[in-house]
């Protein structure tokens, strides 16, 4: 046994349950079955709340994550049994319920237990968002208050919908096991989008007066990293984990100290994190004779040009420009593209014209899109100078405004502008 003080054993526990959770849900669920979900999830909070009391006074065993593992499966197996529930008495007897064999913890099974979880949750007859609450219930060990928090539910939202997610498990639960990777590869495009949107809701929260949830970003970047072990679609996870990592390399220079948000230009980039731009170049670079044109590849690579440019003004603006267009390609008709797009342009010398772009767009097309329209378009008449228009669309913005942040940034900006 480590023997820790109580600070670093609860640092460790809140640690060991993040990263733990998933698996122990994954691999319990694979073998006890569909039907018992809650009694395991029950089980695995009763574990980690057991490792919490009796780390701090015995200390922390050589092996957590096994110590961990094994608990959960006793507590499991004595639930079911208190429950009366267990459905194969015989195929207990014969296997030895007890024994330390019953369940294999390889790391081979424990992927693949995450995997058939990670399926489940992306079912095409769920809502995204509900995929989405319901990976963070299970894979990521998220309570109720943390994804309504997350997803801007209601607590009751997100109870009604997990308990009808795990209703329709339990009717449709396979009889035999089937190969995740054989599976997941035929419907690889959905789950990516899944978790790049997950990994989106927690880079810029959609409501709210919090910008960023990190949990929520890590989780989805840790997931993706199991879809790795597809060999079939390597690029494209790594293109969506190099994004993933760029993007968060920034988080530290993202907000001010006074809670506003900071724009390229204004960050200082002496603190995004060096570790988190390498391993997204990492990521990036890897397989690159094999690369197929994707999606999370391109906005990967914008994401980059801006990473590794010393400063604001040695920002390659064309190279980003021409990127932007053949991401419109991808995603034809695609709002946010296309004003990124041409804001990029702006600074290639002719910010005329890229008003006359947004000028163009209907209203049909803005419709949902009013606070990124008009902040955009305050912008560009800020570049050419014209001061009044730029604060009289900044004010157009505010009512349209999400988040208590977004709010905040608008308001700085019209008092920069007043001031200047």
């Amino acid at each position: 046994m480590n023997q820790t003080n109580n600070m670093d054993v609860d640092k460790l526990t809140h640690h060991l349950f993040r990263e733990n959770s998933g698996k122990m849900m994954g691999v319990l669920s694979k073998y006890f079955g569909l039907q018992y979900l809650d009694i395991i999830a029950d089980a695995v909070q009763d574990t980690f709340e057991a490792a919490l009391l009796r780390w701090r006074f015995s200390g922390v065993p050589e092996n957590p994550s096994g110590w961990l593992m094994k608990v959960a499966k006793n507590k499991t197996l004595n639930a079911i049994k208190r429950a009366e529930k267990w459905e194969r008495p015989h195929e207990v007897e014969q296997a030895g319920v007890e024994g330390k064999e019953m369940i294999d913890f390889t790391d081979e099974e424990i992927m693949d237990s995450q995997l058939q979880l990670l399926l489940l949750c992306c079912r095409a007859d769920l809502s995204q968002k509900n995929q989405i609450a319901i990976s963070l219930h299970v894979l990521c060990g998220f309570g109720v208050s943390e994804i309504s928090n997350a997803l801007l539910m209601s607590d009751e939202a997100v109870k009604k919908a997990i308990t009808r997610i795990k209703a329709l498990w339990r009717a449709s639960q396979p009889t035999k096991s089937v190969n995740s990777l054989k599976v997941i590869s035929q419907q690889d495009k959905p789950i990516l989008e899944i978790l790049y949107l997950m990994f989106n809701e927690g880079y810029k929260v959609t409501k709210g007066k919090d910008g960023i949830n990190l949990d929520l970003c890590f989780e989805a970047i840790r997931l993706t990293k199991l879809l790795l072990l597809n060999p079939s679609y390597h690029f494209e996870a790594r293109s969506l984990l190099a994004l993933m990592f760029l993007n968060i390399a920034r988080f530290p220079a993202r907000i001010s100290e006074a809670g506003y948000w900071l724009t390229l230009e204004e960050q200082d980039r002496s603190l995004w994190n060096k570790t988190y731009v390498e391993e997204g170049i990492y990521y990036l670079q890897r397989d690159v004779s094999n690369k197929v044109l994707n999606v999370f590849y391109i906005e990967a690579l914008i994401v980059s040009l801006h990473c590794l440019a010393a400063k604001f003004e040695e920002t390659n603006w064309q190279k980003i420009a021409v990127l932007y267009k053949q991401l419109e390609v991808l995603k034809p008709n695609n709002f946010i593209v296309r004003i990124n797009r041409i804001i990029a342009e702006s600074f290639l010398g002719a910010p005329k014209k890229s008003l006359q772009q947004l000028a163009k767009i209907s209203r049909d097309e803005i419709k949902n899109h009013e606070f990124t329209y008009y902040t955009g378009l305050a912008y560009l008449y800020v570049k050419i100078g014209n001061v009044k228009t730029a604060i009289d669309l900044y004010n157009k913005s505010l009512p349209f405004a999400n988040t208590q942040m977004d709010e905040l940034f608008i308001m700085r900006r019209i008092s920069d502008l007043i001031d200047q």
